[in-house]
């Protein structure tokens, strides 16, 4: 298993990404940035087995928002801890964020103490979930051999 944690932090304002990498960095965590959703998904295509374990996502995007790249990301990486980053505090964003599928939901300015916190939690996460998808898939590959079911 691959012991490099990995953080593709998504934001349209570029001091904001800045900020987020040079906190991580300096926790020894490999940062991606991307300033849009679309550009989100192109990184996280091209990371491959390599793959990203936490998304740290801004909701208000221009294009595709975070609200929608969760929803897709759930489709194609469904183990990817989601994180909502956001400066809007109701409840419906709340909500509309447990519903697209969101891990968690931190609200700006976020502090790195709490980022840390979250952070911590995520890996976790990452790290159990994809123990459980290891196994299911050695388990899956003894009861085929070579791959093959034959039925």
């Amino acid at each position: 298993m691959n012991l490099t944690k990995r953080v593709l932090v998504v934001d349209d304002d570029s001091q904001i990404r800045t900020l987020l990498s040079s906190l991580l960095e300096r926790e020894s965590i490999q940062v991606y940035t991307a300033a849009s959703a679309e550009e989100a998904l192109g990184i996280i295509r091209k990371c491959g087995q390599q793959h990203i374990q936490v998304l740290l996502t801004d909701i208000s995007l221009p294009g595709m928002d975070g609200l929608t790249l969760c929803r897709k990301l759930r489709r194609i990486e469904p183990l990817i801890v989601t994180i909502a980053i956001t400066g809007y505090t109701d409840l419906f964003s709340l909500l509309e964020c447990r519903e697209a599928g969101f891990d968690d939901y931190l609200i700006k300015p976020v502090s790195a103490s709490v980022l840390r916190a979250a952070l911590v939690s995520s890996f976790k996460r990452a790290r159990y979930w994809g123990t459980i998808a290891e196994r299911d898939i050695a388990s899956r590959h003894k009861s085929r051999p070579n791959g093959i079911n034959i039925t």
